[in-house]
């Protein structure tokens, strides 16, 4: 029996809904609907103040997040996905909300579970800020991909992309720094009722793949793990992230389906 599921996918630190790579696939991948939001202070809500904790920038997607649910089937049944701080912000929200059926989290990281050098490895983390204080476009977007793709066949159109994108929507510095502050001080929540699927990499220079496994040994969660792709695995492994999406949020939501009619 095939579901009517409605997606939504968040990205993470000082990037929008257009970091998606050839998001425009992933309804196709997916065959459901497939909906992108921005984080408060970046990409179409790059005017908005970006809050500085996990649950601020929540409550601040809840709020662009009913617009788009009136206009969604009813019957629809939802799963949210997010990468690195979106991850955070999607478990905050599933942890809250009986609104979503499947959480799947990418390369996120927790405070009360990681080492902070895990979660945030100098090497990269040092490069991410030299380059945010020289605020060179180029420089900026070459530095982002170095840390976190290790697919490097399509680097120069990509990063040409990404300039083209920071052009259009500029993020400010001290939007940055709060999303910082709020992912440093996030914890996991004590229980969490939503199915969850985590996808990570061995190959992450920014974020150890042991916060992710950190995560799912707590909440029993499924965990896929890539052996080639770096921190964003929409650039380096997107059909294998899709892929996964998919058949854990059909097999979840039809496990659950067969639960309320007794099957």
């Amino acid at each position: 029996m095939k579901h009517n599921i409605s997606y939504l996918f968040l990205r993470g630190l000082s990037r929008n809904q257009y970091h998606w790579y050839e998001r425009d696939s992933y309804q196709i991948i997916l065959q459901n609907e497939v909906h992108f939001l921005d984080l408060p202070g970046f990409g179409l809500s790059q005017n908005k103040l970006s809050p500085t904790t996990i649950r601020g920038l929540r409550r601040k997607l809840q709020d662009d997040w009913r617009h788009y649910s009136m206009k969604l089937d009813p019957n629809s049944r939802k799963v949210i996905v997010g990468m690195s701080l979106g991850g955070l912000v999607a478990m905050n929200w599933a942890s809250v909300s009986s609104e979503w059926d499947a959480l799947v989290m990418m390369n996120s990281s927790a405070s009360d579970l990681s080492w902070p050098w895990q979660r945030l490895n100098p090497r990269g983390y040092v490069p991410f800020i030299k380059s945010l204080i020289r605020d060179n476009n180029k420089g900026w977007e070459e530095t982002i991909f170095n840390i976190t793709c290790n697919d490097k066949k399509n680097k120069e159109s990509i990063i040409q992309d990404w300039v083209r994108n920071r052009e259009t929507y500029p993020p400010k510095k001290y939007n940055i720094f709060n999303q910082l502050n709020a992912a440093s001080g996030f914890k996991t929540p004590k229980t969490m009722e939503t199915p969850g699927l985590i996808l990570t990499s061995t190959r992450d220079r920014l974020v150890s793949f042991r916060c992710s496994k950190a995560i799912a040994k707590k909440f029993k969660y499924q965990i896929e793990i890539s052996r080639t792709a770096g921190h964003d695995l929409s650039v380096d492994a997107k059909d294998w992230m899709l892929n996964h999406i998919k058949t854990f949020s059909e097999n979840t939501i039809q496990e659950k389906s067969q639960q309320s009619f007794g099957i």
